[in-house]
């Protein structure tokens, strides 16, 4: 009896060694991956700083950097404490690491759907406001589940009863349905500006409308195939399917962080602060339409009259309806720039 006693033990104990090991590996990776990320990140923000972008491109940025760090501690903990007995402050940055995640995504559908209703500042402002009351519901969401812990105690006891109680399964449904939620939100405005875009063939060269079309069917592939492996990962771990750990990290957190994000940032690459030149373009551009027609207008006849009153004022009337016409030609150039301000890049 002693000696199966011993071998027990022995067994438990290799056992609990093949665990760390695999703990400390998940655990590297995850600090190799997200502490890339990071300083990616970091070099993107200082750009946006540095060349004064506006101030919600860098509200942006600083959300998804604070997303990424969220994520930075509970590599450490795999890799230096693989056995720890509190897990309350871990269990919170996780769940704030997806909580600010989802509002950057948010962010961007507003983007997508700001081009698809140029022009229409009604319909922009009520995609505006749903997204504003989804965040704030979001945000109070995560406001109360700090509350709802601490009724658990900071130990492995405590753990033991928080992954047994009904809260627990509450709040991975619920994070489940927010995942849900913000893919098909921003899945539906891409798949809008997609619709945009197509109507635009004809109106823009055949070459920037492909290869807009083409990124923006790239990134609706990432954040959607993102979120269906993060919500399949969460289901699988939720009916106790046999999966290492390795794979339940790569399916539940690198897939759906690390890709999302590199495609975020690049969609959000464009500099505002050096756009100043395209705005002075801009403006020429809208000096010398009123030029010209100023000139036009005041233009004399070669016998250097003016002409009657009455062809003068048709003069001036047809001269007017020209000018409007031009101006126009200006706004729906401005529309169909608007449209690839996030896919054309110099």
């Amino acid at each position: 009896m002693p000696i199966n006693t011993f071998a027990d033990d022995e067994d438990g104990e290799a056992l609990l060694q093949r665990q760390i090991a695999m703990l400390r590996l998940c655990g590297g990776l995850s600090l190799l991956f997200y502490g890339a990320l990071s300083l990616a990140i970091i070099w993107r923000t200082s750009l946006h700083f540095l060349y004064s972008s506006n101030g919600a491109k860098k509200a942006f940025h600083v959300t998804l950097l604070i997303s990424t760090l969220l994520l930075l501690p509970h590599a450490i903990e795999w890799i230096w404490f693989p056995t720890p007995q509190a897990w309350m402050v871990m269990y919170v940055c996780r769940l704030y690491s997806l909580l600010l995640f989802s509002i950057c995504k948010s962010y961007l559908a507003v983007c997508w759907a700001g081009v698809v209703s140029a022009g229409q500042q009604l319909a922009r402002h009520r995609v505006t406001n749903f997204v504003t009351g989804l965040n704030i519901l979001l945000i109070l969401w995560g406001l109360v589940i700090p509350i709802l812990l601490f009724k658990f105690s900071d130990n492995t006891r405590g753990r033991n009863r928080f992954m047994r109680s009904t809260l627990r399964y509450a709040m991975t449904y619920s994070g489940f349905v927010v995942v849900f939620t913000y893919c098909v939100l921003l899945g539906y405005q891409g798949f809008r500006l997609r619709r945009r875009l197509l109507l635009a063939r004809g109106a823009v060269p055949t070459e920037s409308l492909t290869r807009s079309l083409n990124q923006l069917i790239l990134a609706i592939s990432i954040f959607l195939v993102s979120d269906v492996v993060r919500m399949l990962a969460l289901l699988l771990n939720e009916s106790e399917a046999a999966m290492p750990i390795v794979v339940y990290l790569i399916l539940y957190s690198v897939i759906p962080h690390i890709f999302p994000t590199i495609c975020m940032l690049y969609l959000m690459r464009r500099l505002t602060g050096r756009s100043g030149s395209e705005v002075n373009v801009v403006q020429l551009k809208v000096n010398r339409s009123k030029g010209s027609m100023s000139k036009y207008m005041t233009e004399h006849d070669s016998d250097g009259s003016t002409g009657s009153d009455g062809a003068s004022r048709e003069t001036v009337v047809i001269r007017v309806q020209g000018g409007k016409l031009q101006a126009q030609r200006h706004c729906i150039d401005l529309q169909v720039k608007s449209e690839q301000e996030y896919f054309e890049y110099s």
